[in-house]
């Protein structure tokens, strides 16, 4: 049916958080007028069902379990098999008994081979609550099972797949069949939502170069560590064709108002107080708000230096922001790529430059020509645990007598320790679940070599984007006790934690004795004479035995 683009945009704030009557936020209970499309996702759980017997499709509220579900039942009722699966849409809504019942069905498909064809949508915590209230260890079965797949839609990240995310927002705006409004005092040639809906849909290279920095946006989002639901995602995208407003708000602005302040790339990036969380973090990555030289030169070369300076900022980040989506190769410095090193990320140049490296090689050491980013963010880890922070204090249970059992551990970048990074793939962890492709984190492996013809032990750390920039700060002795959440704070104290149980008397190390409450604290040393170097950590031949006690 042909609709104006007036009711485009109304149709688009029902999705949108900003905007008070966004009925279809909850879109899984509608069935007029709904968003619906396939993804790539649906055809790989329909590859699974052809073998499995429980298809669990966790996640969030507002990822798009339910979506996922009643797209399937329709294809598979279409394809007259719907008769074999039992389905529950929200697990979470059923009453006790009926939890209890859904359950006792999975446990008959694990223990007593039984026929049933279960597929279930759930809320990732009440699923876990329940199964575990009604029998231990019923999980952990499910999980191993050959018979089940669990699809955790959490960790799904909606901008992994480009084709996907492309086909998201072209339906999501799509005005093929719109018509000019009528009796609109803002004119078609002047409105910024239609602009903002053309400019976003427009084929060709320009139109996939605006969608693909779009993308890079959410994929920035997703390295920080915020999840965005598929419900997330369509909100976003209403806010940054409308900004929340209505038509009829829109004709009360002046034209002015209205060009500058509602192009989409200012409506995604501009601060607003009373904005929502993930627009909050969206905001966050302004491309406006790098420090480049670059964006500068090119600000003062398109507009001059002879306006004020309140206009001239506005109108820096205003060109930055265009220019990020329409020129982004005008904004790259050198060694930069077109992905998130144009956003607002701190050492994601690096961290970048480590995916790659990665990608290519499966690992990254001592020898490598990017050797200096490894050293850096093994500095970062040794000033996260100086002797300033009151919580770093580690037990090395095997040092010499000459130092206190009660010691401070300080990891010098590129001596002491042997690390090196690398993928999970080629360190043997979960081969055939993470493909090089999704690389969005790696692992950080410290090298333990007792140098007298024992075993090698190895101690690894997952690192993501968030936890990499951290470290990388504390190397400029930026860190801050805030900083660090609870979580990756318990990571890094037991990677170092384990790393150092695994040393004897005779490894390479700085130590720091904390001495009594009087007096400051008194730094050893304690190295071999050769170093072992980590890509032939397991040839010894030759390597020293005598070491050097002393004070730092």
């Amino acid at each position: 049916m042909e609709k104006t683009y007036r009711e485009k945009i109304r149709w688009l704030l029902k999705y949108c958080s900003e905007y008070d009557g966004h009925e279809y936020m909850y879109d899984e209970h509608v069935r007029e007028d709904r968003f619906d499309i396939s993804l790539h996702i649906e055809k790989d759980i329909l590859e699974c069902m052809k073998t499995a017997r429980i298809v669990v499709l966790t996640g969030d509220a507002g990822d798009g379990k339910s979506r996922v579900l009643n797209r399937i039942q329709t294809e598979l009722k279409e394809a007259g098999e719907e008769t074999r699966w039992e389905y529950t849409n929200d697990f979470s809504a059923l009453s006790r008994e009926e939890k209890n019942g859904i359950l006792t069905k999975i446990e008959a498909v694990l223990e007593k081979d039984a026929s049933h064809r279960l597929m279930i949508a759930a809320n990732s915590g009440i699923f876990m609550s329940e199964i575990m209230n009604f029998r231990r260890g019923l999980f952990k079965k499910l999980e191993n099972s050959r018979e089940a797949v669990i699809v955790d839609f959490s960790r799904r990240n909606l901008a992994s797949e480009q084709g996907d995310f492309f086909h998201i927002v072209t339906s999501y705006f799509d005005i093929g069949g719109c018509r000019v409004c009528d009796g609109c005092s803002v004119g078609q040639d002047q409105c910024p939502f239609t602009d903002n809906l053309k400019k976003i849909t427009e084929n060709g290279e320009e139109g996939d170069r605006r969608r693909r920095q779009l993308r890079t946006v959410y994929d920035g989002l997703f390295l920080k560590g915020i999840h965005v639901t598929f419900r997330d995602l369509l909100s976003t995208l209403s806010y940054m064709i409308t900004r929340g407003l209505t038509c009829e708000q829109l004709e009360q602005m002046g034209p002015e108002e209205r060009k500058e302040q509602l192009s989409y790339y200012n409506n995604l990036f501009t601060y607003d107080k009373n904005s929502s969380r993930l627009l909050m973090e969206l905001r966050s990555l302004d491309p406006a708000r790098r420090d480049h030289r670059a964006d500068r030169k090119i600000f003062y070369e398109a507009i001059g230096n002879q306006i004020e300076k309140e206009q001239q900022r506005g109108k820096f980040k205003s060109l930055i922001r265009e220019m990020y989506f329409d020129g982004p190769d005008r904004l790259l410095e050198g060694g930069e790529t077109e992905g998130c090193s144009l956003l607002n990320m701190e050492y994601i140049r690096e961290y970048l430059t480590v995916i790659r490296r990665l990608k290519e090689e499966g690992f990254l050491d001592a020898a490598d020509e990017y050797h200096h980013i490894l050293w850096k963010f093994e500095l970062g880890i040794n000033r996260i645990f100086s002797p300033e922070r009151s919580d770093a204090q580690l037990v090395l249970f095997d040092s010499p007598l000459i130092i206190s059992p009660r010691v401070r551990i300080e990891h010098e970048a590129g001596d002491e320790l042997q690390i090196y990074f690398c993928t999970r793939e080629f360190y043997g962890e979960r081969k055939e679940r993470i493909p090089v492709s999704d690389l969005s984190s790696f692992l950080c492996v410290s090298v333990v070599d007792r140098g007298d013809g024992g075993e090698a032990f190895e101690e690894k750390m997952a690192v993501d984007y968030e936890l990499f920039r951290q470290i990388m700060m504390a190397s400029e002795s930026r860190y801050d006790a805030n900083i660090l959440n609870k979580a990756d704070d318990m990571r890094l104290k037991q990677f170092i934690s384990r790393t150092f149980q695994h040393l004897s008397s005779g490894k390479r190390i700085r130590v720091k004795w904390l001495g009594d409450a009087q007096s400051r604290y008194l730094p050893f040393e304690l190295y071999p004479v050769r170093q072992i170097g980590i890509r032939n950590r397991n040839d010894r031949a030759g390597a020293g035995k005598t070491y050097r006690v002393g004070r730092g």
